[in-house]
Formats: C-alpha cells, structure tokens, sequence
C-alpha cells in the first residue's frame, strides 16, 4: 500500500502514533549513521547516503520531494556525464 503524505488523514494522529513515528524516524536516523560510521571508502559512503535518501524521500510531501529528486538527477546525471567523458579518455 503506498503512502501519499499530502493525503489528508481520516483522522487526526493520535499521540501514541505520533510517538511511534518519531521513534521509527529516530531508529532509521541512528541505523544510517552507523551504517556511514561503518562504510570504509568514500563509495561505500555514497552508497550508504543513496539508500537513506531513498529511505527518507518516501517521507517527504510530494512537491517538496519532487524538487529534492529533480536536483539529485540533475547532479546524478553530470556525474555520469563526466564519469563517462573519463573513460572515453582510456586506451
């Protein structure tokens, strides 16, 4: 079932439910921090940020995140650009 965060709920979150989500978002924050604590090389770094943004994005109202995803393509996409201009370069 996929979540929309700019539906507006049935009902207002309950105070037990906002709890709960900030506990999960606590747990997801300190899991990611271990995880890049963890991460040996600058990649393993990269990658472990990725999964987190991919992790959080999913949290994030939908125009807000739209604009989130359009920038990480844009910086995303002129990497590539010159990651493959690199190996163009090669013999």
């Amino acid at each position: 079932m996929a979540f929309d965060p700019d539906a507006a709920p049935a009902r207002p979150a309950t105070a037990r439910e906002l709890r709960a989500a900030r506990r999960r978002a606590e747990h997801r924050q300190e899991h990611f921090a271990a995880k890049r604590a963890a991460a040996a090389t600058s990649r393993a770094r990269a990658a472990v940020a990725w999964d987190q943004w991919r992790a959080t994005i999913r949290d994030v109202p939908s125009a807000e995140a739209e604009r989130l995803a359009e920038e990480i393509a844009t910086a995303l996409a002129d990497q590539i650009d010159h990651m493959t201009t690199l190996q163009g370069d090669r013999p």
